[in-house]
């Protein structure tokens, strides 16, 4: 689905894009996830840990930004596919989904979420709260999820992560869901 994204011209389309995702995209240049790169016959691979590897349609998407899975998900609402109406996922839905056992290939990448990273009730900072605190605000997007190289004592439901939503870490991509109906 990413591939089809980037071949429909999801990264030169405007629209798919928020206001400041196609700033950042502008000023930063950016055309492909971070760890895809194109051969000489001009066919797309993942430059992976272990060297040069083929694209499995079956991996997710990872080296994007939170403002590359916004794009994408506007991408998909509009395909007329049966994925109308997704979006990017709220933290809240991750861990629940989580919870009850409701996601499938967790833990192959850290996923970005709809929301601002943010302390949740009854939150103690720990020990100084000028360093456990000072990403609880707007510039920062919160990931949930371990990556395939995330320490295992890390990989637990409760691990919860932040970025700026331009950063784009290795091993960070994105789930959509679909929002409860009304």
């Amino acid at each position: 689905e990413y591939l089809a994204f980037m071949e429909q011209g999801g990264y030169a389309e405007q629209s798919w894009w928020s206001k400041a995702g196609w700033s950042w995209l502008q000023s930063a240049g950016v055309e492909q996830p971070d760890s895809w790169r194109r051969d000489g016959n001009g066919n797309w691979y993942a430059v992976a840990v272990n060297g040069p590897a083929d694209l499995n349609p079956d991996d997710p998407v990872s080296g994007i930004s939170r403002h590359e899975a916004g794009a994408f998900a506007a991408w998909t609402a509009s395909l007329g596919s049966g994925l109308e109406g997704a979006v990017l996922q709220h933290e809240y839905q991750w861990e629940v989904a989580a919870r009850i056992g409701a996601l499938r290939e967790r833990g192959r990448v850290r996923e970005w979420c709809a929301n601002p990273f943010h302390p949740y009730p009854e939150y103690h900072p720990f020990p100084d709260a000028g360093i456990s605190q000072r990403y609880f605000d707007t510039d920062h997007v919160s990931l949930r999820g371990g990556s395939l190289h995330t320490q295992h004592h890390l990989r637990r439901l409760s691990c919860r992560d932040h970025l700026a939503p331009q950063q784009r870490f290795a091993f960070s991509g994105t789930r959509l869901v679909f929002p409860p109906g009304d």
